[in-house]
């Protein structure tokens, strides 16, 4: 269970910073504590493969820890994605998080967009399904949307986790805001990750504990050999 300090005052809107999307509550309690108590490893070199980390995060996932890769924050994984799998073609719903295309453009992808209508409150519906195909090489998706805040429908997301495998389609599902939703279980596809080695679940502590200036985050994938694709993909 994550505490968090007692507001003992109302929040005031007119300090309330809505341009960014973490957690207004703060700090979890202890987190400062146990930065100051650390701070003195700051003159070591961290373990490049953050196997102790890796080892807490599978526990409290209920993951193998041989599914987890750490990485400096969600876009750091985004982009180590992105230059792993190499893709010429990718498949965006939009609106979405502007790093997605940020990191395919860096890499000179053809994008081709999926757009979500206000009409349907910016709902992904099955729809998407008739533009996955052999030739698109990389899926990103956002559940919750980011910045539409709409889950994906739990049936739907399989369809495309199944149509993606059956394509060879890399999917990568950013869940960076997946610990604000209710019933977490069911709409997260980490726990999937042995069923479908072209999924890549991404996940961050920005959002949920408030820390986006500690940029710590990692992705969960069934495939070892494209997990360790992700870990050469960038600098320790």
């Amino acid at each position: 269970m994550i505490e968090y300090p007692v507001l003992t005052e109302p929040i005031d809107p007119a300090l309330t910073d809505l341009s960014v999307n973490v957690n207004p509550l703060g700090l979890p309690t202890g987190v400062l504590e146990a930065l100051a108590q650390t701070a003195g490893q700051i003159t070591r070199y961290p373990d490049p493969h953050c196997r102790e980390l890796t080892r807490l995060i599978a526990k409290n996932q209920n993951l193998s820890p041989d599914w987890v890769l750490c990485g400096a924050g969600a876009d750091d994984l985004i982009w180590r994605i992105v230059r792993g799998v190499r893709p010429k073609k990718a498949l965006l719903p939009v609106p979405v998080y502007e790093e997605f295309e940020t990191a395919l453009a860096s890499a000179g992808c053809e994008v081709l967009y999926h757009p979500l209508s206000p009409d349907n409150d910016f709902l992904l519906t099955d729809q998407i399904l008739g533009q996955i195909d052999s030739g698109i090489d990389l899926v990103f998706l956002c559940n919750p949307g980011n910045p539409t805040g709409r889950l994906i429908d739990p049936v739907l997301l399989v369809q495309i986790a199944d149509a993606c495998e059956a394509t060879g389609t890399t999917l990568a599902v950013d869940e960076s805001m997946m610990g604000f939703a209710d019933d977490f279980d069911a709409h997260t596809l980490r726990r999937m990750a042995g069923r479908y080695p072209h999924l890549v679940v991404v996940d961050a502590f920005t959002k949920l504990y408030a820390l986006p200036g500690l940029r710590l985050g990692y992705c969960v994938c069934g495939s070892q050999a494209l997990l360790n694709t992700l870990d050469k993909s960038g600098p320790p």
